[in-house]
């Protein structure tokens, strides 16, 4: 039987695409704004509101670039095979994490925002796989936990219980 049917793909949640797509708009057009109406503060003000401006709509439109591209794209954000998990959930994606690199899958509350976390026997897997921004990524979100993977459980359109389930199902079972 081919192993590729067995697979179990996880899409995106479109809607909340959509949502935080239009909310990095708004983000980007009051940067914007802040920009224009720079000159009329005078002085330090100027500077201060221009720059808070400039880094609205360039970190507001980088996300809102990639919302537009993750709305697009219809490959799934998580496939869980018996080879591995594949995160493609992210920018900064982790790609194929194979099941002897995984040392522990665990959901965790983070800031108020529930993450599947992937921890690998190799602290640095994930992170070595990458170069410049998203090795930045990376980097930062080592802050956040000791995992290596974080992956945004609003952003599936699966539940959380199905996708241990499915995990359980495609993991190798260790020898009794």
């Amino acid at each position: 039987m081919n192993e590729a049917m067995n697979d179990f793909h996880v899409y995106a949640r479109k809607g909340r695409l959509t949502l935080l797509g239009f909310g990095a708009l708004v983000f980007v057009c009051l940067g914007c704004l802040f920009m224009v109406f720079a000159p009329e503060a005078g002085g330090i003000e100027t500077v201060l509101l221009f720059a808070i401006g400039a880094v609205c709509v360039l970190f507001f439109g980088l996300c809102l670039i990639i919302y537009i591209k993750k709305m697009f794209d219809r490959s799934p954000m998580l496939t869980i095979s018996y080879e591995g998990i594949r995160d493609q959930a992210t920018y900064g994606a982790a790609g194929l994490i194979r099941w002897e690199e995984i040392a522990d899958i665990q959901a965790l509350r983070m800031h108020n925002q529930d993450f599947l976390c992937i921890f690998t026997h190799d602290r640095n897997l994930i992170m070595n796989r990458h170069t410049g921004f998203q090795r930045l990524l990376h980097r930062m979100n080592k802050g956040l936990s000791p995992a290596q993977a974080h992956i945004p459980l609003k952003m599936l359109k699966c539940s959380l219980d199905t996708l241990f389930e499915e995990i359980n199902k495609r993991a190798p079972q260790p020898p009794a």
